[in-house]
């Protein structure tokens, strides 16, 4: 949030005061219910399902698979399976990539990937049959 708000308003680096400045900020919107802070994530208070978001059009420092929050990758993920009839992981990993806008799969980001689907089986949100991944 503090990166992104210092490069709109055309700042070159954030301060001790700015860095201060929101983070009362942010500290007054959560409480007034305005937002809601969960795990390095701004949420909307109103959301009950996270929209996954086409990153292809950011800048490229902002195009990182760390900067989408988990419940956002695991949506992405719920919706290429749901989509699917029948789908791997294999499979299914470059279609999540593509949901986020992102135009090649790196083996970091296939591993990154291939845990959060392990992940959505263990959260309920998807199951697996062998090998095929179900919604």
């Amino acid at each position: 949030m503090t990166k992104r708000i210092v490069e709109a308003s055309g700042l070159s680096k954030t301060g001790s005061r700015i860095k201060y400045t929101l983070t009362q900020a942010l500290r007054a919107a959560e409480q007034a219910g305005q937002v809601v802070v969960k795990d390095h994530f701004l949420w909307n208070p109103d959301m009950q399902i996270p929209i996954v978001r086409d990153r292809s059009k950011l800048p490229a420092a902002y195009k990182k698979l760390s900067l989408i929050a988990p419940e956002e990758i695991y949506e992405a993920i719920r919706q290429v399976v749901a989509g699917s009839i029948s789908i791997t992981e294999e499979e299914a990993i470059p279609l999540v990539a593509k949901l986020f806008g992102f135009a090649r799969v790196t083996d970091e980001m296939k591993q990154a990937l291939s845990k959060e689907i392990g992940q959505t089986i263990r959260l309920g949100i998807i199951t697996h049959q062998g090998i095929d991944l179900k919604a």
